[in-house]
């Protein structure tokens, strides 16, 4: 046996890093998250997509491979912009 065998690193795989996912993100029907991939806090991921990489939070991404496709915004009921950090749910 060739000894350069040897000394290659094993091919037995651990067990795969923990996806994360943000508070108040929404994952769609169908969608492929890859181990160690990180969906941040109100991200968005559209139905039937293939997430290899991390989402920052409050975008909505779609698309196999995921692509970034606007910002999140939220709006109150008389049309007021509210940032993240007023939003009600988060308030409890």
């Amino acid at each position: 046996m060739d000894p350069a065998v040897h000394r290659q690193p094993s091919t037995k795989r651990g067990t795969p890093p923990p996806i994360e996912l943000g508070a108040r993100s929404w994952i769609a029907a169908d969608v492929f998250v890859g181990p160690g991939v990180c969906i941040g806090e109100g991200a968005v991921v559209g139905a039937r997509s293939a997430v290899f990489r991390d989402v920052e939070p409050w975008t909505v991404v779609g698309g196999n491979p995921a692509r970034f496709l606007k910002r999140r915004e939220l709006q109150s009921g008389k049309g007021v912009r509210l940032d993240a950090s007023a939003d009600p749910v988060a308030r409890g």
